[in-house]
């Protein structure tokens, strides 16, 4: 018991201390890989399923970041059986980032990007996508943070429009560019 005493007292320590060593740092790269949900409304006629997400951003300031990130669907149709279907966005998105100096930085999200639907039937159906919802931010150390979000994405295709649901949680490690013409 003393241990898991002694455990939590260290963790709240570093905890207290982590707001002055964590934060958001201009200028730095941002590589995420998250895992969640992807919630279909309306009439896709697609199932709930599991949602990949990667992304690649730059802390423009402390309080604006920008990133693009490609999100894979695997999923199928609630209307037959084992007809599977593929779904892939990529999505070009600002940040504006709510607290940047502290150790739990939440933001608000949005941005534009397209969806592709790719059954492997051979039927397909692509379209413009926009998105906004939000997330949070919690750091580790600097360098590494604990990533929640949750978007709604509205597509926009030839036929209609689709207003779905997109949660996922992961990690997201921020580092510096490598500067190759630094002087020495």
């Amino acid at each position: 018991m003393k241990k898991v005493v002694s455990l939590f007292a260290i963790l709240a320590v570093v905890g207290l201390t982590m707001p002055a060593f964590a934060e958001i740092q201009p200028g730095r790269t941002t590589l995420s890989v998250l895992f969640g949900g992807y919630i279909f409304q309306g009439n896709e006629k697609l199932k709930q399923s599991p949602v990949w997400s990667f992304r690649l951003g730059q802390d423009l300031t402390k309080e604006f970041s920008a990133e693009a990130a490609l999100d894979y669907v695997p999923t199928e149709r609630t209307t037959t059986k084992r007809d599977f279907v593929d779904v892939y966005q990529a999505h070009f998105d600002g940040l504006f980032n709510i607290n940047p100096d502290g150790a739990l930085v939440p933001y608000l999200a949005g941005g534009l990007g397209w969806r592709s639907i790719d059954a492997r039937d051979g039927h397909s159906n692509t379209g413009f996508a926009f998105n906004f919802g939000g997330g949070v931010k919690f750091f580790f150390t600097d360098r590494l943070a604990a990533r929640a979000d949750l978007r709604d994405f509205v597509d926009i295709h030839s036929d209609n429009t689709y207003d779905n649901l997109m949660y996922t949680a992961g990690l997201t490690y921020h580092f510096r560019p490598m500067k190759m013409f630094e002087k020495k």
